[in-house]
């Protein structure tokens, strides 16, 4: 399995809970800090472009700094606290809503350990092939 299989179910991830913040918006809106429910819809959104760059940045490394996508991943878990924690005041929240906003913020940790593995394997291998050249192939 290369780096686009490994990154493939956190795609897959990104992109579940992306749509399913865009149809939650009304239950997942916090009623006295979000009442058009923006924030949600934000980052149902931004969840989906990452699940889109995990998969280009599985396809091939290079095309993205690693330090992005970590950084974006890192923001996104973030914010997904901050909803959680105002969704969490409000009285009328399902908890089937809460519960899989804090599994989303909680796989924060592994996904953004697979990405750091992929890119540091695709670096290792890299050095291996250079290895395997001759000096004069290397200039």
């Amino acid at each position: 399995m290369g780096a686009f299989g490994e990154l493939l179910v956190p795609s897959i991830v990104e992109v579940t809970f992306g749509i399913f913040c865009l149809l939650y918006t009304k239950k997942m809106r916090s009623e006295r800090y979000d009442k058009e429910g923006s924030g949600v819809r934000f980052l149902g959104s931004a969840a989906i472009l990452l699940g889109q760059t995990l998969l280009i940045y599985g396809a091939n490394t290079s095309r993205i700094p690693k330090a992005l996508v970590l950084v974006w991943k890192t923001l996104l878990c973030i914010w997904s606290l901050a909803i959680l924690v105002t969704i969490t005041e409000d009285k009328h929240i399902s908890w089937g809503v809460w519960f899989i906003t804090l599994v989303y913020t909680l796989s924060g940790v592994p996904i953004i350990i697979m990405i750091q593995r992929v890119g540091r394997k695709i670096k290792s291998s890299d050095r291996g092939r250079l290895q395997v050249l001759s000096e004069s192939e290397r200039a």
